[in-house]
C-alpha cells in the first residue's frame, strides 16, 4: 500500500484472508469457495465502516493485489458499477487478478495514464516463459487473454524501453529505476529479469513474477496515482 500513501489517505481492511490454495483445484470445490465468502464478508463490512465514518464525500481509489484485487472487483460491482458512487471513483488499482474485458457494465480499463474512473490490472511473469495451470496466477488471464495494462506506460504498448522504467522497491527499502523492460503478450505481462540491484541471482531462479506485480512498479504507481489524481480533480472541480 506504500505505493499509494504519498498521494491519499490508506485504509486497509481487516480481514480473515483466504489460503492461497483455495484459489486452486480441488480446493476450491472442496471448502474454497465458503471461505472466499467469509474473507470478502470482511472487506465489504470494512468498507462500509469506512464509507460511513471516513470517506465524507471524498475521491475513492481502490487497490488490491492477487486476493485483494478480486474483492476489489467485487466491491467495485456491489457499490461503483452503474451506481452514483462511480462519479467518486478516481482508479482502480486491481493488479495480479483475472478481469475479463467486459467484467463491468460501467467501468472500462484504462489505457491512457491520465484516464479516470476506470480500473487497470496486469500479471507478471518472467520473460519467454509461460505460466502453469493451478499453480501460477497468471495462468488464467494468459490463456483467456484478459486485460492487461502496460504498468510502465499506461496504455496497451506492447514493449516499454527500460529508459521509461521509473523504478522498482527492493527490500533494502531503496527504488531503482531503469531496471527492467516489459512485454504484453495474450492478457500477460512479461518482465524482464531486473538489473542493478543487489543479490539479482535468486530471481534468475523464479518465473512467478507475482509476489512483485507491485514493487516492480512501485514507482511507477506512484506518480500514476498522483497524476491520475490531479486528472480527476481537474475535470471534476464543481
Amino acid at each position: 500500500a506504500s505505493a499509494w500513501a504519498s498521494s491519499a489517505r490508506v485504509f486497509s481492511p481487516f480481514y480473515r484472508q483466504v489460503h492461497y490454495r483455495a484459489f486452486f483445484e480441488p480446493y476450491t470445490s472442496n471448502g474454497g469457495r465458503p471461505a472466499y465468502e467469509i474473507a470478502y464478508a470482511d472487506v465489504k463490512r470494512a468498507f462500509d465502516h469506512y464509507l460511513e465514518n471516513y470517506n465524507d464525500g471524498r475521491p475513492i481509489i481502490i487497490a488490491g493485489h492477487s486476493q485483494g484485487s478480486g474483492h476489489g472487483m467485487r466491491i467495485l460491482k456491489e457499490y461503483f458499477d452503474d451506481k452514483p458512487l462511480k462519479k467518486k471513483l478516481v482508479a482502480a488499482y486491481l493488479i495480479g487478478a483475472n478481469i475479463k474485458h467486459d467484467e463491468f457494465n460501467s467501468i472500462q480499463p484504462m489505457y491512457n495514464a491520465e484516464e479516470t474512473g476506470g480500473f487497470v490490472n496486469w500479471n507478471s511473469y518472467k520473460k519467454n516463459k509461460k505460466p502453469r495451470i493451478n499453480k501460477d496466477p497468471a495462468y488464467n488471464s494468459w490463456k483467456e487473454n484478459n486485460v492487461v495494462v502496460n504498468p510502465i506506460t499506461w496504455d496497451r504498448q506492447s514493449k516499454s524501453d527500460i529508459a521509461d522504467h521509473k523504478g522498482l522497491y527492493f527490500y533494502d527499502e531503496k527504488v531503482y529505476p531503469k531496471s527492467i523492460k516489459v512485454e504484453l503478450t495474450s492478457g500477460m505481462l512479461w518482465v524482464s529479469l531486473p538489473k542493478n540491484i543487489p543479490n539479482r541471482l535468486f530471481l534468475r531462479l523464479i518465473r512467478n513474477y507475482h509476489f512483485g506485480d507491485i514493487n516492480l512498479f512501485w514507482e511507477d504507481i506512484r506518480l500514476n496515482t498522483i497524476t491520475r489524481i490531479n486528472s480527476y480533480l481537474k475535470d471534476n472541480r464543481d
